[in-house]
């Protein structure tokens, strides 16, 4: 039950910088598909019951990503901004 709690909180957090402060720094870690951002400058675009979205612009043009807060959750995505929660 715990961890049900602390996904929830992890997902109330992403909104609330999605609501308040879009801009944010992230690091990402995926192998599939091969995704590796290191503190790059992001800005939350969308955020839904599994799913958020970053769009970000480290290879010179704009991207967007669909993350998933379970990457977050394991430690794959890092939103730098969340650490001020902790």
């Amino acid at each position: 039950m715990e961890d049900l709690i602390s996904m929830d909180m992890l997902k109330r957090r992403i909104k609330y910088l999605y609501e308040k402060h879009p801009n944010i720094h992230i690091n990402i870690k995926i192998t599939s598909p091969k995704l590796h951002l290191e503190n790059v400058p992001a800005r939350i675009v969308g955020v839904y019951p599994n799913i958020f979205i970053i769009s970000e612009n480290s290879k010179g043009y704009e991207e967007r990503h669909t993350l998933m807060y379970t990457d977050v959750w394991i430690g794959q995505i890092e939103i730098l901004e969340l650490t001020k929660f902790k």
